[in-house]
């Protein structure tokens, strides 16, 4: 197999390359299968990985069946491993190899086990990480689907997306939704589907498409914005620092089909939209490539002082769920993420009416019983505080856990 690609801001695709790709899916691991397009670097197909057995060991040879989900189906295949040409691959159940498998792949995989110890990686050695990606990056436009352009994206040589820098935006229709909008459908497994579909379309179907939330801080207080009363769900209900249905973006001509980077896009877009509405000078948002820990450390020791920069941290892609999230209604997937700003003066924001009705910095701890606040917001919520304190157990440090708990308050109680 090919040397492995860099994750797309995922922690398990760092700094090492493992012996074998495939060693660290187990029982105790959700898992999926990138494969690339090796001339030029899109992925062409995403498989999840969404049942496994265990490895059985044949002389040189050992094996792990596994049950595949993508391209609208589930196969059943056979992880293999030869430990004496240090080789592995993936056959079907008649021991036929998968030769598409052969190609430039990436394995995700993340852990349900026992959280492990992991060391917190100091500003110094993150610095170099940055410098490291920001070397040879490439900026390139990014167009909705009428070919206009809505932001810049800068990669790395790798392929990894750094950061986007949006245009300014002017709600010009002054309505709080668009049902002709084209987004993206997707499957019980996150997948982005083939299929096009309208925003109208898709909900009078019932159909699966993607959402974008985040939840914004500043010194420890969460941004709440009240939804318009225009809108379809919770009108008029305190949300997500931002929130909204991804739409179709493209880059060289093609829609965008990778999970990540396309609700990447769309929530750097939504913040702006909805937060930045007009403005000559867009919220940067910043594609960060570690834990919070390592992020307030480098914050701090770098002494960030901009209004205008979002740290993007990913808090969870749920493939198979709904909203409000958990509640088995409304089908969605959703991507969850945190957006971090650091500096001595609250961001200046300027809503967009048609949207958002206003917006509040409050301590998320005042969200408990709140009846004014959405359940999509607390069960939000709920997923970030596990996120967090997990996080800092498997660090091994208090460092998240203490600036957690002095935004929470009661809710960790």
């Amino acid at each position: 197999m090919s040397e492995k690609r860099p994750g797309f801001g995922r922690e398990h695709a760092r700094e090492e390359v493992p012996a074998f790709f495939f060693s660290n899916v187990t029982s105790r691991s959700s898992s999926s299968i990138d494969i690339f397009d090796p001339g030029t670097g899109d992925v062409t197909a995403r498989y999840s990985i969404v049942d496994v057995g265990s490895w059985e060991s044949n002389g040189d040879k050992r094996s792990m069946p596994a049950v595949l989900s993508g391209g609208g189906e589930k196969k059943s295949v056979i992880f293999v491993q030869d430990s004496a040409s240090r080789s592995e691959w993936i056959e079907d159940t008649e021991g036929n190899r998968l030769t598409e498998f052969d190609g430039d792949i990436q394995v995700n995989s993340y852990s349900t086990g026992e959280l492990k110890e992991k060391p917190v990686r100091s500003p110094e050695v993150m610095q170099v990480l940055l410098d490291r990606r920001d070397f040879g990056k490439q900026t390139v436009p990014v167009m909705d689907e009428s070919g206009k352009v809505v932001c810049d994206l800068d990669i790395s040589s790798t392929g990894q997306v750094i950061s986007v820098r949006a245009k300014p935006y002017v709600n010009v229709e002054g309505v709080a939704e668009k049902p002709n909008e084209q987004i993206y459908l997707t499957g019980d497994d996150g997948e982005i589907s083939d299929a096009r579909s309208t925003r109208g379309e898709a909900r009078a179907a019932g159909d699966r498409y993607l959402v974008v939330s985040c939840l914004m801080f500043h010194d420890g207080e969460l941004l709440l914005q009240k939804r318009s009363a225009d809108k379809k769900i919770d009108p008029d209900k305190q949300s997500a620092s931002a929130h909204g249905v991804a739409t179709e973006v493209y880059r060289e001509g093609k829609r965008i089909n990778h999970v990540d980077e396309a609700a990447f896009i769309n929530t750097a877009l939504e913040i702006n939209e909805e937060l930045r509405h007009g403005e000559e000078v867009p919220f940067t948002v910043v594609y960060w490539p570690g834990t919070k820990d390592e992020l307030f450390a480098y914050a701090a020791s770098e002494k960030i002082d901009d209004s205008n920069t979002i740290y993007f941290v990913p808090e969870a892609l749920y493939a198979a769920d709904s909203y409000p999230l958990g509640s088995g209604d409304n089908k969605r997937t959703r991507s969850l993420a945190t957006g971090m700003v650091f500096s001595k003066n609250k961001p200046h924001l300027s809503i967009d009416p048609a949207e958002v009705q206003g917006v509040e910095w409050q301590k998320a701890s005042k969200l408990v019983g709140d009846n004014n606040a959405t359940d999509d917001l607390q069960a939000a919520v709920d997923v970030m505080v596990i996120g967090y304190l997990e996080e800092s157990r498997r660090a091994s440090v208090s460092m998240a856990e203490k600036s957690l708990r002095e935004s929470m308050g009661e809710k960790l109680r």
